[in-house]
């Protein structure tokens, strides 16, 4: 009887550690599914922004904190928008416009909106005279359509350090 016994509990125990490892097994597998739909969202999401923007190419090449973007597009979508970045009053090191160096072109996408995004005021004012957006307070937008090709190197009135530049190039 006690032979039985002991068989019977070891047996008893070989089925729960199975099932426990069976268990632990379904659930590292629902974590690994967790993570690949997430995944998977992700890749949506940015399959979302690709589809986005194949009415828009954006090249970006970064020197320390400034960009260069060459926006062109074969869209619809005839604006390209400049943030005006949070902190950028104060920090001295941030570019304070994103992105600050822009290429567009004529007849494609040639209007930007610049967006105030910080705490503070700000103002995307042409060095040359060309387009002043005037008190920027936080949350308001400037929008200038350009019509001449150039480049336009602007800043903001307020913060010195905070500069970037239009370059305009003529219809292809």
């Amino acid at each position: 009887m006690r032979r039985s016994f002991v068989t019977t509990a070891v047996v008893a125990v070989v089925l729960i550690v199975a099932l426990a490892a069976g268990y632990l097994e379904l659930g590292s597998r629902q974590a690994r599914t967790s993570s690949s739909t997430n995944a998977e969202s992700s890749r949506e999401s940015s399959k979302s922004l690709v589809a986005t923007s194949t009415s828009t190419t954006l090249t970006s090449t970064s020197t320390t904190s400034r960009t260069a973007t060459t926006s062109t597009q074969q869209g619809p979508i005839k604006n390209v928008n400049v943030t005006i970045l949070k902190g950028a009053a104060s920090n001295m090191s941030l570019a304070g416009f994103s992105p600050d160096n822009i290429n567009v072109v004529l007849g494609v996408n040639n209007t930007v909106t610049w967006t105030n995004g910080d705490r503070s005021p700000h103002t995307a004012s042409s060095m040359g005279g060309a387009f002043n957006s005037g008190n920027l307070n936080p949350g308001m937008t400037y929008t200038f359509t350009f019509t001449a090709p150039g480049t336009y190197p602007y800043s903001c009135a307020y913060h010195g350090w905070m500069h970037g530049t239009v370059v305009v190039k003529p219809s292809p």
